[in-house]
């Protein structure tokens, strides 16, 4: 079996090591294997979509850091937010492969696309992330009603109330919102307002003199 494999590896017959690894019934992983090889072949022949098709099929035992490094040496964009898309809709995401992935979603300035992945799920399946992570890296990119969303919706009252008043500017928003809170919560988060309004009112204050 290895030798014949290595026989067709030898004339770049891919496509029929495949078909004949199929016809064996080898494991899944051996299979797999062998699609991954005929990714890198194509990936060789700087045919990256073809490849990235390969990679796709193989992806439940390929390393995603090898082909997530590829794609990223020759700056195939789409094609890594392909590969990182579905590595969240099979759940074998981790929270780097999260923050690269809206990361690339800012460098395409796509927002339509990044909305799909934190509201719909990546390619309008449901998906797991990090959402602190997804949180980060909105607020950094300043896609702060994104970066809201997520915060309310997954109950983060603190970092909600924050985006609001620190991001948004949004105080009247977020006394709204601190009024459905618990009592005891109330307090604290009157502080993040607070501190808040005394910023606005610093900067009114420091605009109105300068234009007086």
């Amino acid at each position: 079996m290895s030798t014949k494999l290595d026989i067709l590896y030898s004339r770049n017959l891919h496509q029929l090591a495949i078909q004949f690894a199929e016809k064996a019934n080898l494991p899944s992983p051996h299979l797999n294997d062998i699609i991954q090889k005929y990714g890198d072949y194509l990936f060789s022949r700087g045919e990256y979509d073809s490849a990235l098709d390969q990679y796709i099929r193989a992806i439940s035992t390929i390393n995603p850091s090898e082909i997530i490094r590829k794609f990223l040496d020759v700056q195939r964009i789409s094609n890594l937010v392909s590969i990182l898309e579905e590595l969240h809709s099979k759940h074998l995401a981790n929270s780097d492969h999260t923050t690269l992935l809206l990361n690339c979603y800012a460098r395409l300035k796509n927002v339509e696309m990044l909305e799909r992945f934190i509201k719909g799920g990546a390619g309008g399946k449901d998906v797991e992330f990090d959402v602190d992570t997804a949180i980060m890296v909105c607020r950094q990119g300043r896609y702060y009603e994104q970066a809201g969303y997520l915060a309310e919706k997954y109950r983060e009252h603190d970092t909600f109330i924050s985006i609001l008043v620190e991001n948004l500017k949004q105080y009247s928003r977020a006394l709204k919102y601190m009024k459905q809170l618990p009592p005891a919560e109330v307090s604290q988060h009157m502080k993040t307002l607070i501190v808040g309004w005394n910023e606005l009112a610093c900067v009114r204050k420091n605009v109105s003199s300068r234009v007086a």
